[in-house]
């Protein structure tokens, strides 16, 4: 992905599983953190009454220098999740 203002990497990775409907799984890096590389997984399972989705986001550089960004990639998912569920809810 690239931004929007830039055309500057804003981050990598690399798909590593793909199940239509039920898994994926890809490398994230951007580059705040440096060579460091996390994995991604996500897993739709069906329960009664509709779906459920699992996110998972491993692998990430930990202690305290990683903290910042720790609490940023959060606010991202917390904003693309929430996106996720209006859109669901527009329907």
């Amino acid at each position: 992905m690239c931004g929007t203002d830039s055309s500057d990497k804003l981050m990598r990775g690399t798909v590593l599983l793909s199940e239509p409907h039920s898994r994926l799984e890809y490398t994230f890096t951007i580059t705040p953190m440096g060579d460091a590389v996390s994995t991604v997984r996500w897993a739709l399972d069906e329960v009664p009454g509709g779906t459920k989705l699992t996110l998972k986001h491993e692998g990430l550089p930990a202690g305290e220098a990683a903290f910042g960004l720790t609490l940023a990639l959060d606010k991202g998912w917390d904003d693309y999740l929430a996106r996720m569920r209006a859109d669901a809810h527009a329907d």
